[in-house]
């Protein structure tokens, strides 16, 4: 038996979603993570305090990462099989890990004396992440990281988009690599005057964004998880 022999049709592929959701802090991207189904959050930057103001979401398990090492134990222990009770691994937030990350590679050389990073530092980061998110993708998990967001300036019309706030790189990186990239806001409901948490998967001129699950809104309103779980490749399920 070989490679050849083991393919399998595109029908029979993992029902694991895979996603960035990005947006101004606050805005509510790690409520909308935690209704994942089953979720463990890797808490970079104390973002699940804004979970006890949701009593059903009390109960959700978390981590609060010390050093940026204990990701590569995270992710060994579920390769191992560990952590079979949860069904989605949650990163919040992306852009805190790379800096974190990128801080204690700078200070493991004692030998420096500026601890500015050069580009050098920042490749060797992005790499980094880069590989990290790649291994974390590949396990038999629901994957949901969270991001801040910044503006850039495309460079051929000069005009500036939002795009997740971790380096160029990176971002390209976890834009090709997720199954979706949703960029989250408050928008105002024209019907009721009232603001309201919507989520855009579809490009556009000013923002990043991306889906490869068929049958949704380029802009979801109130958006919810449930909508992105699929059962298996073809179906969508409810939570």
């Amino acid at each position: 038996m070989g490679i050849l022999d083991n393919a399998t049709s595109v029908g029979e592929s993992d029902p694991y979603v895979r996603m960035l959701v990005y947006g101004d802090p606050g805005v509510g991207k790690t409520v909308f993570a935690a209704k994942f189904p089953n979720p463990f959050i890797i808490d970079v930057e104390n973002g699940t305090s804004s979970l006890l103001n949701h009593e059903e979401l009390l109960g959700v398990k978390k981590h609060h990462l010390k050093a940026f090492s204990e990701m590569n134990e995270i992710f060994w222990d579920f390769q191992a099989g560990g952590g079979s009770q949860y069904d989605t691994i949650v990163i919040d937030t992306m852009n805190e890990l790379q800096t974190k990350h990128l801080n204690e590679f700078i200070d493991k050389d004692k030998n420096r004396d500026n601890k500015l990073p050069t580009m050098l530092d920042y490749k060797a980061n992005t790499a980094a992440l880069a590989r990290m998110s790649i291994a974390f993708r590949d396990l038999p998990k629901n994957l949901v990281i969270v991001c801040h967001s910044t503006f850039d300036k495309d460079d051929n019309d000069g005009k500036m988009y939002l795009r997740p706030a971790v380096t160029p790189s990176l971002a390209k990186t976890l834009v090709g690599m997720l199954d979706v990239i949703g960029y989250m806001y408050m928008g105002l409901d024209e019907e009721t005057k009232e603001e309201k948490r919507r989520l855009q998967i579809a490009p556009s001129r000013k923002v990043i964004a991306k889906s490869r699950i068929g049958g949704l809104n380029p802009i979801l309103d109130d958006p919810d998880p449930s909508v992105f779980i699929r059962k298996s490749a073809k179906e969508a399920v409810t939570l």
